[in-house]
Protein backbone atom coordinates (compact mmCIF):
# COMPACT_ATOMS: atom_id res chain seq x y z
CA UNK A 1 0.00 0.00 0.00
CA UNK A 2 1.52 3.80 -1.73
CA UNK A 3 2.17 5.77 1.68
CA UNK A 4 3.05 9.52 1.81
CA UNK A 5 6.15 10.76 2.01
CA UNK A 6 8.28 13.65 2.96
CA UNK A 7 10.03 16.23 0.68
CA UNK A 8 12.48 17.53 3.55
CA UNK A 9 14.39 19.87 0.67
CA UNK A 10 10.81 21.21 -0.01
CA UNK A 11 9.82 21.70 4.18
CA UNK A 12 13.50 23.81 4.09
CA UNK A 13 12.21 26.24 0.88
CA UNK A 14 8.99 26.60 2.87
CA UNK A 15 10.18 27.54 6.06
CA UNK A 16 12.88 29.78 4.57
CA UNK A 17 9.88 31.16 2.39
CA UNK A 18 7.85 31.96 5.50
CA UNK A 19 10.41 33.57 7.22
CA UNK A 20 11.85 36.23 4.40
CA UNK A 21 7.66 36.68 3.82
CA UNK A 22 7.58 37.30 7.85
CA UNK A 23 11.02 39.65 7.71
CA UNK A 24 9.62 41.60 4.40
CA UNK A 25 6.93 43.12 6.24
CA UNK A 26 4.67 43.20 3.52
CA UNK A 27 1.16 42.06 4.39
CA UNK A 28 0.11 40.68 6.50
CA UNK A 29 2.68 41.25 8.35
CA UNK A 30 2.54 45.24 8.82
CA UNK A 31 -0.59 44.71 10.47
CA UNK A 32 -1.08 45.87 13.94
CA UNK A 33 -1.78 43.19 16.87
CA UNK A 34 -1.20 40.40 14.53
CA UNK A 35 -0.38 37.50 17.06
CA UNK A 36 -3.28 38.07 19.85
CA UNK A 37 -1.57 35.30 21.40
CA UNK A 38 1.57 38.06 21.90
CA UNK A 39 -0.78 40.63 23.51
CA UNK A 40 0.03 40.86 26.82
CA UNK A 41 -3.24 41.97 29.08
CA UNK A 42 -3.08 45.76 30.85
CA UNK A 43 -1.52 46.05 34.56
CA UNK A 44 0.18 42.93 33.49
CA UNK A 45 4.23 42.73 33.96
CA UNK A 46 5.78 40.88 30.85
CA UNK A 47 6.75 37.18 32.49
CA UNK A 48 4.82 37.66 35.94
CA UNK A 49 3.29 35.23 37.59
CA UNK A 50 -0.36 36.91 35.95
CA UNK A 51 1.18 36.63 32.67
CA UNK A 52 2.70 33.17 32.88
CA UNK A 53 -0.63 31.72 33.89
CA UNK A 54 -2.42 33.65 31.31
CA UNK A 55 -0.26 31.99 28.29
CA UNK A 56 -0.98 28.58 29.62
CA UNK A 57 -5.13 29.53 30.27
CA UNK A 58 -5.35 31.69 27.04
CA UNK A 59 -3.31 29.16 24.55
CA UNK A 60 -5.49 26.27 25.58
CA UNK A 61 -8.67 28.12 24.62
CA UNK A 62 -7.57 28.64 20.84
CA UNK A 63 -8.90 26.16 19.01
CA UNK A 64 -11.88 25.88 16.61
CA UNK A 65 -12.81 29.71 16.32
CA UNK A 66 -11.15 32.42 14.84
CA UNK A 67 -7.96 33.11 17.30
CA UNK A 68 -8.80 37.10 17.31
CA UNK A 69 -11.88 36.12 18.60
CA UNK A 70 -10.81 33.88 21.50
CA UNK A 71 -8.04 36.04 22.61
CA UNK A 72 -10.08 39.09 22.93
CA UNK A 73 -12.09 37.23 25.03
CA UNK A 74 -10.33 36.32 27.36
CA UNK A 75 -8.23 39.59 27.17
CA UNK A 76 -11.45 40.77 28.64
CA UNK A 77 -11.53 37.83 31.11
CA UNK A 78 -8.26 39.04 32.39
CA UNK A 79 -9.22 42.02 32.96
CA UNK A 80 -11.74 41.40 35.93
CA UNK A 81 -9.21 39.01 37.73
CA UNK A 82 -5.80 38.34 38.71
CA UNK A 83 -5.02 35.38 37.03
CA UNK A 84 -3.61 33.71 40.51
CA UNK A 85 -7.50 34.15 41.94
CA UNK A 86 -8.65 31.71 39.63
CA UNK A 87 -8.16 28.45 42.19
CA UNK A 88 -10.54 30.29 44.52
CA UNK A 89 -13.45 30.61 42.17
CA UNK A 90 -16.74 27.97 42.21
CA UNK A 91 -18.05 27.16 38.74
CA UNK A 92 -20.84 29.53 39.71
CA UNK A 93 -17.96 32.62 39.77
CA UNK A 94 -16.54 31.16 36.76
CA UNK A 95 -19.99 31.12 34.76
CA UNK A 96 -20.86 34.87 35.85
CA UNK A 97 -16.97 36.11 35.61
CA UNK A 98 -16.98 34.57 31.74
CA UNK A 99 -20.59 35.66 30.48
CA UNK A 100 -19.84 38.87 28.78
CA UNK A 101 -16.32 38.10 27.58
CA UNK A 102 -17.38 34.89 26.17
CA UNK A 103 -20.23 35.61 24.77
CA UNK A 104 -19.24 35.46 21.43
CA UNK A 105 -18.23 31.64 22.14
CA UNK A 106 -22.17 30.94 23.43
CA UNK A 107 -23.25 29.57 26.19
CA UNK A 108 -19.15 29.05 28.35
CA UNK A 109 -20.31 26.16 30.22
CA UNK A 110 -21.39 24.00 26.84
CA UNK A 111 -19.65 26.02 24.00
CA UNK A 112 -16.93 24.25 21.72
CA UNK A 113 -13.83 23.05 24.28
CA UNK A 114 -15.81 24.06 27.37
CA UNK A 115 -13.88 27.16 28.32
CA UNK A 116 -15.45 27.29 31.49
CA UNK A 117 -14.71 23.32 32.63
CA UNK A 118 -11.26 23.78 31.11
CA UNK A 119 -10.25 26.77 33.14
CA UNK A 120 -12.29 25.93 36.27
CA UNK A 121 -10.75 22.42 36.12
CA UNK A 122 -7.06 23.49 34.70
CA UNK A 123 -6.83 26.12 37.38
CA UNK A 124 -7.44 23.61 40.31
CA UNK A 125 -5.14 21.15 38.82
CA UNK A 126 -1.95 24.15 38.42
CA UNK A 127 -2.37 24.47 42.01
CA UNK A 128 -2.22 22.06 43.15
CA UNK A 129 0.34 19.86 41.30
CA UNK A 130 2.60 23.42 40.29
CA UNK A 131 1.68 25.87 43.64
CA UNK A 132 -0.17 27.89 40.76
CA UNK A 133 2.49 28.62 38.40
CA UNK A 134 3.25 27.21 35.00
CA UNK A 135 6.79 27.58 36.09
CA UNK A 136 7.00 24.97 38.02
CA UNK A 137 6.24 22.59 35.06
CA UNK A 138 9.99 23.31 33.87
CA UNK A 139 12.02 20.33 33.29
CA UNK A 140 15.22 19.46 31.63
CA UNK A 141 14.63 19.48 28.24
CA UNK A 142 11.68 20.82 25.73
CA UNK A 143 10.20 17.09 25.22
CA UNK A 144 9.52 16.47 29.28
CA UNK A 145 8.18 20.01 29.84
CA UNK A 146 5.71 18.92 26.85
CA UNK A 147 4.67 16.33 28.92
CA UNK A 148 4.14 18.22 32.18
CA UNK A 149 2.31 20.73 30.53
CA UNK A 150 -0.50 18.13 29.07
CA UNK A 151 -0.66 15.96 31.56
CA UNK A 152 0.76 16.99 34.82
CA UNK A 153 1.49 14.70 38.14
CA UNK A 154 -1.78 13.21 38.19
CA UNK A 155 -1.78 12.03 34.42
CA UNK A 156 -5.14 10.01 35.36
CA UNK A 157 -6.92 13.20 35.00
CA UNK A 158 -4.68 15.46 32.60
CA UNK A 159 -5.46 19.32 31.89
CA UNK A 160 -8.26 19.70 29.40
CA UNK A 161 -7.75 20.93 25.83
CA UNK A 162 -3.92 20.71 26.02
CA UNK A 163 -2.35 18.27 23.97
CA UNK A 164 0.61 18.45 21.98
CA UNK A 165 -0.31 21.38 19.69
CA UNK A 166 -1.20 23.69 22.49
CA UNK A 167 1.42 22.66 24.45
CA UNK A 168 3.98 23.65 21.82
CA UNK A 169 1.85 26.63 21.16
CA UNK A 170 2.14 27.71 25.13
CA UNK A 171 5.77 26.89 25.24
CA UNK A 172 6.54 29.35 21.86
CA UNK A 173 5.18 32.00 24.10
CA UNK A 174 6.82 31.33 27.52
CA UNK A 175 10.45 31.30 24.61
CA UNK A 176 9.28 34.42 23.34
CA UNK A 177 9.27 36.25 26.10
CA UNK A 178 12.10 34.91 28.23
CA UNK A 179 10.35 33.49 30.89
CA UNK A 180 11.94 29.78 29.67
CA UNK A 181 15.45 28.95 28.83
CA UNK A 182 14.90 26.90 25.56
CA UNK A 183 16.76 27.52 22.65
CA UNK A 184 13.83 28.86 19.71
CA UNK A 185 15.68 26.63 17.35
CA UNK A 186 15.18 23.54 19.25
CA UNK A 187 11.32 23.68 20.69
CA UNK A 188 8.37 22.28 18.54
CA UNK A 189 5.95 24.22 16.39
CA UNK A 190 2.16 23.76 16.89
CA UNK A 191 0.93 21.96 13.95
CA UNK A 192 -2.41 23.46 13.31
CA UNK A 193 -5.04 23.12 10.12
CA UNK A 194 -2.86 26.21 8.21
CA UNK A 195 0.58 24.22 8.68
CA UNK A 196 -1.22 20.71 7.77
CA UNK A 197 -3.12 22.71 4.22
CA UNK A 198 0.46 24.89 3.54
CA UNK A 199 2.69 21.46 3.77
CA UNK A 200 0.29 19.21 2.05
CA UNK A 201 -0.31 21.98 -0.64
CA UNK A 202 3.42 23.02 -1.42
CA UNK A 203 4.45 19.69 -1.56
CA UNK A 204 5.91 18.60 1.70
CA UNK A 205 4.02 16.12 2.05
CA UNK A 206 3.66 14.16 -0.85
CA UNK A 207 0.14 11.85 -1.21
CA UNK A 208 -0.22 8.69 -3.37
CA UNK A 209 -1.64 9.49 -6.77
CA UNK A 210 -5.14 7.75 -6.39
CA UNK A 211 -5.33 9.08 -2.63
CA UNK A 212 -8.66 10.73 -1.81
CA UNK A 213 -8.55 10.75 1.57
CA UNK A 214 -6.34 10.81 4.66
CA UNK A 215 -5.96 11.02 8.33
CA UNK A 216 -4.29 14.53 9.45
CA UNK A 217 -2.70 12.99 12.74
CA UNK A 218 -1.20 10.43 10.45
CA UNK A 219 1.15 13.53 8.63
CA UNK A 220 0.93 16.15 11.92
CA UNK A 221 3.85 14.16 13.25
CA UNK A 222 5.75 13.97 10.13
CA UNK A 223 5.05 17.45 9.53
CA UNK A 224 6.28 18.94 12.87
CA UNK A 225 9.29 16.74 13.25
CA UNK A 226 10.53 18.07 9.79
CA UNK A 227 10.23 21.88 10.68
CA UNK A 228 12.01 20.97 14.16
CA UNK A 229 15.06 19.54 11.88
CA UNK A 230 15.05 22.71 9.92
CA UNK A 231 14.89 25.47 12.69
CA UNK A 232 17.75 22.92 13.90
CA UNK A 233 19.82 22.99 11.09
CA UNK A 234 18.90 26.00 9.48
CA UNK A 235 19.13 27.85 12.81
CA UNK A 236 15.62 29.52 12.02
CA UNK A 237 13.49 30.63 15.06
CA UNK A 238 10.31 28.24 16.00
CA UNK A 239 8.62 31.24 17.53
CA UNK A 240 9.20 32.70 14.40
CA UNK A 241 8.38 30.14 12.11
CA UNK A 242 5.27 29.12 13.93
CA UNK A 243 3.97 33.48 13.94
CA UNK A 244 5.13 33.30 9.96
CA UNK A 245 2.99 30.12 8.89
CA UNK A 246 -0.04 31.01 11.08
CA UNK A 247 -0.36 35.07 9.65
CA UNK A 248 -0.02 33.09 6.40
CA UNK A 249 -2.88 30.45 7.00
CA UNK A 250 -5.23 32.67 8.51
CA UNK A 251 -4.87 36.05 5.68
CA UNK A 252 -3.93 34.54 2.77
CA UNK A 253 -4.63 31.14 2.82
CA UNK A 254 -8.03 31.71 4.49
CA UNK A 255 -9.05 33.62 1.23
CA UNK A 256 -9.03 30.75 -1.07
CA UNK A 257 -8.23 32.72 -3.72
CA UNK A 258 -5.38 31.44 -6.69
CA UNK A 259 -4.62 35.34 -7.60
CA UNK A 260 -3.97 36.22 -4.00
CA UNK A 261 -1.72 32.74 -3.42
CA UNK A 262 0.21 33.92 -6.76
CA UNK A 263 0.67 37.88 -6.26
CA UNK A 264 0.70 38.01 -2.06
CA UNK A 265 3.17 34.89 -1.26
CA UNK A 266 6.18 33.10 -1.91
CA UNK A 267 5.14 29.36 -0.53
CA UNK A 268 4.51 28.48 -4.03
CA UNK A 269 1.80 25.79 -2.94
CA UNK A 270 0.45 24.04 -6.15
CA UNK A 271 -3.39 23.73 -4.19
CA UNK A 272 -5.14 24.40 -0.97
CA UNK A 273 -6.36 20.56 -0.34
CA UNK A 274 -9.89 20.76 1.41
CA UNK A 275 -9.82 19.83 5.00
CA UNK A 276 -12.52 18.70 7.19
CA UNK A 277 -13.85 20.85 9.32
CA UNK A 278 -12.05 19.67 12.80
CA UNK A 279 -9.88 19.11 10.52
CA UNK A 280 -8.98 15.12 11.43
CA UNK A 281 -9.30 14.52 7.66
CA UNK A 282 -7.42 16.14 4.27
CA UNK A 283 -9.04 15.78 0.57
CA UNK A 284 -5.88 16.22 -1.37
CA UNK A 285 -7.43 16.15 -4.59
CA UNK A 286 -10.33 18.98 -3.64
CA UNK A 287 -8.84 22.27 -4.79
CA UNK A 288 -10.88 25.13 -2.50
CA UNK A 289 -9.33 28.16 -4.19
CA UNK A 290 -10.74 30.36 -6.23
CA UNK A 291 -9.37 31.55 -9.47
CA UNK A 292 -10.66 35.21 -9.99
CA UNK A 293 -9.02 38.02 -12.01
CA UNK A 294 -9.24 40.28 -9.19
CA UNK A 295 -7.25 40.55 -5.43
CA UNK A 296 -9.91 40.26 -2.65
CA UNK A 297 -8.31 43.01 -0.01
CA UNK A 298 -9.12 42.54 3.57
CA UNK A 299 -10.84 45.42 4.84
CA UNK A 300 -9.80 46.05 8.35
Amino acid sequence: MAKVKLNYQRAREVARAAIEMKHSKRWPFDRQGLYPDAIIPSGMKLGDINHRLYMYYSSSLDAGRDSYIAYQAMLSFASQIPMTELPSLTREDFLELMKEPFASFGDPEKALGRPMESLYRNSQKMYIEYGNDPNNMLAKTPDETLENMMFGVNRKRKFLEVGIGKAALIMKNFVRFGVWPFSPYEIPIKIDRHIISISLGAGVIQVPRKMEVGRTEKVAKIIGDAYRQVCREDRISAVELNDAFWAIGRHLCKKNNGVVCATSCDLECSTRPKLSERASYYHPKHERREETDQLVLELD
